[in-house]
């Protein structure tokens, strides 16, 4: 059985580098990831691609029976028991993120900069009192300057092109060592159409 396990880790594991060798737009990994160290081989693929435009999200079963043994039995495919299930259970590591956020789509995020930028613009030009305190707190002297006062440049990891409001910091300290309650939410709108690869 163990063997088995590994073997499907392994193959999860080779259709996800695939995918993203392929630049396959979004990649749902669908496995048994108990542990924390079931899910860093995909953390790990997506840290090394080149220009780090995968983002990791890990999406926790919300059902009410999503930790019972019993329903699980019925409903798995794999002829799993309600031993090794509840074992399986029993040992199960919730993955603590160092944050909590909502991510923009790429076109949502273009345009939210770009409005932003013009929305700048409109005030540095018409309000002289935002200018000069602008200039004052910037040490910039320019309007031109100003204007790429704000950028991405800063940015330390991930896609650059991507915005995301942070919902909830819960630092570096404490990523995946301790359990925090999941935080329940509902999209309000859907993003673009992507092309889905599940394995």
């Amino acid at each position: 059985m163990a063997s088995l396990i590994q073997n499907a880790h392994q193959e999860s594991q080779e259709a996800a580098r695939q995918a993203i060798e392929n630049r396959s737009k979004m990649i749902i990994v669908d496995n048994t990831n108990v542990k924390v160290w079931n899910m860093r081989a995909y953390f790990q693929l997506a840290e090394k691609c080149p220009d780090k435009s995968y983002r990791v999200i890990v999406l926790e079963p919300q059902t009410t029976w999503a930790l019972d043994p019993f329903t699980l039995v019925l409903k798995n495919k794999h002829s799993v028991t309600v031993d090794v299930l509840s074992k399986r259970i029993s040992s199960y590591e919730t993955l603590v993120p160092i944050y909590y956020a909502w991510f923009l789509s790429e076109h949502e995020s273009s345009l939210l900069l770009k409005k932003s930028l013009e929305l700048l613009k409109l005030c540095l030009e018409s309000c002289e009192e935002f200018l000069q305190d602008f200039y004052k707190f910037s040490t910039l002297t320019s309007i031109e300057h100003a204007l790429s006062y704000y950028n991405r440049d800063r940015c330390l990891s991930g896609n650059k092109s991507v915005l995301h409001c942070t919902a909830k910091f819960c630092g570096y300290e404490n990523f995946s060592k301790k359990k925090l309650p999941p935080i329940k939410g509902k999209n309000s709108r859907k993003g673009n159409n992507h092309n889905i690869f599940r394995f």
